[in-house]
């Protein structure tokens, strides 16, 4: 009675998801279903393929070195298609097109992260994003070319043509404990600082009076903390 009860499930579950796969189906029937988990689709895409798994290659070269590389996934001409290494994402064309055993990037813009090479784990999105950088590890790059060989760091927009930033969330600091206000020269001073092992972070905006303000906040692993604002002319606090 239960081989005849699992039967019967058995068929009831053929025939609805049967009729669901041949209502949903389109023609004519996609191609690019290879084995391995892999979709190709483009011309020289993952051409050299051989042990790699879970691959998906949307474009003219995309992944066309990859071999042994598995959970790739490269659309656009030219991305990936040095590519030897795993779980990289690149979307737009020449995006991470010099990488070779770089492991879990991504790369969302043309030619972003195009002279990655070694480098794993970072994320540039943005037309040229990442694209100086070469072997570094760890970066996120956003609208900026990045530094070659720098690790671990933010780099948002580029200094040669943004000119300010507008933030939602940022409440108002004051100069009551923890936080200690001084006035200092933020492009003299952001150097130091870094040097003596703080992190910082920095930020100009306007005022409410239209005037350029200049907000750091420094700290470190032992619990100091600095937070430092300046205004336009460096000589009075803007707190």
């Amino acid at each position: 009675m239960k081989t005849n009860t699992q039967s019967l499930i058995l068929s009831l579950l053929l025939v609805h998801f049967g009729a669901l796969f041949g209502a949903q189906a389109v023609s004519p029937a996609p191609d690019g279903c290879y084995s391995s988990v892999t979709t190709a689709e483009g011309c020289n895409t993952l051409q050299n393929l051989a042990t790699g798994l879970g691959n998906t290659g949307v474009g003219w070269y995309a992944l066309f070195a990859t071999s042994i590389g598995s959970y790739n996934t490269a659309v656009g001409a030219g991305a990936l298609a040095s590519n030897a290494g795993n779980q990289n994402t690149s979307t737009g064309v020449g995006s991470l097109l010099s990488n070779t055993s770089g492991f879990g990037n991504t790369a969302d813009g043309a030619f972003a992260l195009f002279n990655n090479t070694a480098g794993g784990v970072n994320i540039a999105i943005g037309y040229q994003a990442g694209s100086a950088l070469t072997t570094g590890n760890n970066n996120i790059d956003i609208g900026s070319g990045g530094v070659a060989g720098e690790s671990n760091t933010i780099r948002i927009g580029d200094p040669t043509i943004h000119a300010g930033i507008f933030l939602a969330g940022i409440t108002p600091t004051s100069a009551a404990a923890p936080n200690q206000a001084m006035v200092v020269n933020p492009k003299a001073s952001a150097d130091k600082l870094k040097k003596c092992r703080w992190s910082l972070a920095y930020v100009s905006a306007v005022d409410t009076k239209g005037r350029d303000i200049f907000i750091f906040d420094a700290h470190r692993g032992d619990g100091k903390r600095f937070v430092v604002r300046a205004d336009e002319n460096w000589g009075k606090s803007s707190t």
